[in-house]
């Protein structure tokens, strides 16, 4: 009987302390992007808005003169926006750690660590595409097409 009483509170312990470190991050349990995508565009002006959905990727085209991207679930949402020359787009950071927007070649995007609901913005100018990705987590891929 004294054997079976210890037994189950070693394993009352065990249960307590695994979810004392899940809770207070000690087990660096980052979940995986899901496969659902959310895409929010506000613009102050629109004129037409198209959305294309394919099974690993987003990709938004608008005709305003602001766009945004949310950062959640550890990815860029949209993952590729169309935008045209002269558009600011904010990036919105809606996890719960640090994310950068930092251009992969050039210094077009620069951010510094956004923590949660902080925003980054930057108007493109001139057309071209504009690849970016999270320097902190570098497997974070977005792109920018800006057409003139």
């Amino acid at each position: 009987m004294n054997r079976n009483l210890l037994i189950g509170l070693v394993i009352v312990a065990i249960i307590i302390v695994a979810g004392a470190l899940y809770f207070q991050g000690g087990m660096n349990y980052y979940p995986p992007p899901t496969s659902t995508t959310t895409t929010t565009t506000s613009a102050t002006t629109s004129t037409t808005s198209t959305t294309q959905t394919t099974a690993s990727s987003t990709t938004t085209t608008t005709q305003a003169q602001t766009a945004a991207v949310t950062i959640q679930g550890f990815a860029f949402s949209p993952s590729t926006l169309t935008v045209a020359a002269g558009t600011t787009v904010t990036w919105t950071n809606m996890d719960s750690t640090g994310h950068t927007v930092t251009s992969d070649s050039g210094s077009e995007l620069g951010s510094a660590s956004l923590a949660t609901e902080q925003s980054y913005s930057h108007t493109f100018n001139t057309a071209g595409t504009f690849a970016y990705h999270c320097s902190i987590h570098t497997s974070m891929h977005g792109t920018v097409v800006v057409t003139s």
